[in-house]
């Protein structure tokens, strides 16, 4: 019983940790593609907007592996 109880309260407890002090969102839209995302939108101050990314840009690889479906 105590166990089931525990199990539930570090669920919340991990929960509301991600919700409030998580990480940020990447603050893009994008559209899916057969092999590439292509992005439509990037909001200001985000950390998209920081490393460069711009709306029409394709990502079609991620961390080397392609992108296929």
């Amino acid at each position: 019983m105590y166990l089931i109880a525990a199990s539930f309260l570090s669920f919340f407890l991990l929960f509301f940790y991600g919700m409030f002090w998580g990480p940020e969102p990447l603050g893009i839209e994008v559209e899916y593609a057969v092999g590439a995302v292509r992005i439509t939108s990037v909001s200001p101050e985000s950390p998209a907007m920081r490393v460069g990314l711009q709306p029409g840009d394709a990502i079609v690889a991620v961390d080397g592996q392609a992108i296929t479906g």
